[in-house]
């Protein structure tokens, strides 16, 4: 993590997704919906939507970038954001934080998360 952007950790906590911005749309998210944990080992959990996912992820001073990602298939309904979400995660190639925010940055758009509880 990056001393100068924030002393707030960003392995070993729940984070909740508040906003997706893809191009010029952004996408609010209901709290608790789609969450990342990233844990101590290099093992990331996700909660998306009704479904949940699992796969590595490799944290540097700048950048983090996430492995292959194993995810269940039910069908969330038509208005799910669950196919974006993971498209982002996949695609992320670095970080920032501002403030309590953590934001995951890729060619495609941004997953701009807080804290959760």
């Amino acid at each position: 993590m990056n001393s100068n952007k924030s002393s707030l950790p960003v392995i070993d906590r729940i984070w909740s997704l508040e906003e997706m911005v893809l191009g010029k749309r952004t996408l609010k998210a209901e709290k608790g919906l789609f969450t990342l944990f990233l844990e101590v080992d290099g093992n990331a959990r996700m909660r998306v939507d009704c479904n949940r996912a699992h796969g590595s992820y490799r944290l540097r001073k700048d950048s983090l970038s996430f492995g292959p990602l194993a995810a269940t298939r039910a069908y969330c309904g038509g208005e799910s954001l669950h196919d974006h979400f993971l498209q982002l995660i996949e695609a992320t190639h670095s970080y920032k934080i501002q403030g309590d925010r953590l934001t995951l940055i890729s060619l495609d758009g941004m997953l701009i998360f807080s804290p959760l509880g």
